[in-house]
């Protein structure tokens, strides 16, 4: 290679060697973003729906985060906007935000009352469209508005939207029954024909006479994408017992012979199987679980080891489980609601039953369909004690 060849080279070299190292072209700085990290959704008037997002505030340092150094100040900003669409609610949102609204990170989307009652369907479909919008991202209704859940100001957990979000995300180890409804299975149960919607119910708990934190107060149910009513108890797992999806619940059921005392039983696990028979015509929904788990604790004397003492604690448990599931079908049944997914077992396994009880008004045929159940209980273990205090005290 000659010397000018050479030198070409190294030429070359020193000017491709800046534009290797200049970054994305279509970075994000994070300093000129406002950060949204929960949303809520409201219907304002006939034509009208709010939109609040909360962002996180920036660092004194101005590099974005959770406000280190800000001592006691909230780290949150809520800032909330109307518009005859949600875009055109967000459109709004960024002429007041002194930054631009960058929703990558969106944690949580809340539904108020009035506007799940009225419909879901017209809100979501920003969500579904825009490229920075995250799948995975929960959702949930509050039975108020969700500017004010949003808006409250909580004890453990500067930032209220994350505290919700995590409230969900850890609720297999607190041992809750939660449905953890995130934006796709949203998405996908509204376009699945034959099973509704379900989400999680979240509200502001007070302690000592003010609003301290929040609470999963139950599970709301929909015919279609309009909110119907709610479960609450332990009506609020018979889903999760239905797809089987329970892990480390908690069922409290009273004493063998002995009404008012309590026995806590842990699920530890569950096997679910729910068929549809149509082979006469006739829609017969029948669902088989099998429950495995433990003694938490119990208030009463009786020795829970003792083997008659153990069988009627059993068939108390699957009647209890029973109970829940036949409760929460009938409530949802009568308000049209598939919650349950019966529709969609028939148009599965019958396809052409299913064609004509649809073009019939599937929904409103739930009501005659009885839902046959079948449970099995298996206890396995006591825990670390084989007789607790109150049987050794008595």
């Amino acid at each position: 290679m000659t010397l000018s060849l050479v030198r070409r080279a190294l030429l070359t070299a020193a000017l491709l060697v800046p534009l290797l190292l200049s970054g994305c072209w279509d970075k994000d700085e994070l300093n000129e973003l406002a950060v949204v990290i929960g949303v809520g959704l409201d219907k304002k008037s006939d034509h009208n729906y709010e939109v609040t997002a909360q962002v996180i505030k920036p660092s004194p340092g101005g590099q974005g985060g959770g406000g280190q150094g800000g001592g006691a100040e909230v780290p949150t900003w809520s800032l909330s906007a109307n518009g005859k669409t949600v875009m055109d609610a967000i459109h709004q949102l960024n002429k007041i935000s002194p930054r631009q609204m960058y929703w990558s990170h969106l944690q949580l989307i809340i539904f108020g009352e009035d506007l799940a009652k009225e419909g879901i369907a017209p809100v979501i479909n920003w969500f579904e469209r825009d490229r920075r919008s995250r799948s995975g991202t929960y959702t949930v209704v509050t039975h108020g508005t969700a500017e004010d859940l949003l808006n409250q100001k909580i004890e453990l957990g500067k930032v209220p939207a994350k505290a919700m979000a995590d409230l969900l995300e850890t609720s297999d180890d607190r041992q809750l029954s939660a449905r953890k409804t995130s934006l796709r299975d949203l998405l996908a149960r509204l376009s699945t024909p034959g099973i509704d919607v379900s989400m999680d119910v979240i509200d502001p708990r007070k302690i000592r006479g003010q609003v301290e934190t929040y609470e999963l107060t139950g599970t709301a149910f929909f015919k279609s994408d309009r909110l119907q009513g709610y479960l609450t108890g332990q009506e609020a797992t018979a889903v999760e017992f239905i797809e089987g999806k329970i892990n480390e619940g908690v069922l409290l059921v009273p004493c063998p012979n002995q009404p008012d005392e309590w026995v806590t039983f842990q699920i530890t696990q569950i096997r679910s199987r729910l068929t549809v028979d149509a082979a006469d015509g006739k829609v017969k929904p029948k669902a088989d679980l099998q429950l495995e788990g433990n003694f938490g604790d119990q208030t009463c004397a009786a020795d829970l080891q003792d083997p008659k003492d153990r069988m009627r604690l059993q068939e108390d448990i699957e009647k209890a489980v029973i109970k829940s599931i036949q409760t929460a079908y009938k409530q949802t049944a009568e308000l049209e609601s598939d919650l349950f997914g019966i529709g969609r077992e028939l148009r599965r396994r019958h396809p052409k039953v299913w064609q004509q009880k649809n073009a019939q008004g599937w929904n409103k045929q739930l009501s005659e369909i009885p839902l046959d159940l079948s449970v099995k209980v298996e206890i396995r273990r006591p825990g670390l004690i084989f007789q607790p205090t109150p049987t050794k005290i008595k």
